[in-house]
C-alpha cells in the first residue's frame, strides 16, 4: 500500500514536471530564449528525474528485502519444533478439558439423582417418625409397655427353667 502511494506520488511529480517543462519549451521557443539554456535546464531536470527514479528504486528494494526477511521469519516460526510441541500441548489440554467436562456432566447427573433419592428418603423417614409418634401416643401401646415391665420378669424365669 505504501509502495503504491509512493509510486502514485512519483507519477504525479513526473507528470507535473513534464507539463512545466513543456510549457517552458513552448514559452521559450516563442520568446526566443537561447536553446543552450533550454538544454541545460532539460538536462538538469532529467538528472533530477533520474535521481528520483534511483531513490524510488532503492526504496522499493528496501521494502522488498524487508518483506522477504519477514516471510523467512514466519516460515521459520511455522517450521519450529517448539511451535509443534506447543500445538500438541494445546491439543492435549483440550482433550483433557473435554474428558473432565464429560466427567463433570456425569457427576452432575449423579448428584441430581442423589438429591431426588435424598428427598424421597427424608420424606419416608418423616412419615415413619409420625407413625411412631402416633403409636407411642396410643393408650394401647402404653398399656402393653407397662404390662411388659410388670410381667417381663415372670416370663423370663419360666423360659430359663
Amino acid at each position: 500500500m505504501l509502495l503504491q502511494v509512493s509510486l502514485m506520488k512519483w507519477r504525479v511529480v513526473t507528470t507535473i514536471t513534464d507539463v512545466i517543462l513543456f510549457s517552458r519549451i513552448t514559452l521559450m521557443s516563442e520568446d526566443g530564449i537561447d536553446r543552450d539554456q533550454l538544454f541545460k535546464e532539460l538536462m538538469d531536470e532529467s538528472f533530477a528525474l533520474r535521481v528520483k527514479a534511483e531513490y524510488l528504486s532503492q526504496y522499493v528494494e528496501t521494502k522488498i528485502s524487508e518483506l522477504v526477511k519477514t516471510k523467512r521469519e514466519l516460515d521459520s516460526i511455522k517450521n519450529d519444533d517448539e511451535v509443534g510441541r506447543l500445538r500438541a500441548g494445546i491439543e492435549t489440554a483440550n482433550q483433557q478439558r473435554n474428558e473432565l467436562q464429560a466427567k463433570l456432566d456425569s457427576l452432575m447427573r449423579d448428584h441430581e439423582h442423589l438429591e431426588e433419592v435424598h428427598v424421597q428418603m427424608t420424606g419416608q423417614r418423616d412419615r415413619l417418625r409420625e407413625r411412631m409418634a402416633k403409636v407411642d401416643a396410643a393408650p394401647e401401646y402404653r398399656l402393653a409397655k407397662r404390662l411388659k415391665q410388670l410381667l417381663g420378669p415372670i416370663f423370663k424365669g419360666d423360659a430359663i427353667q
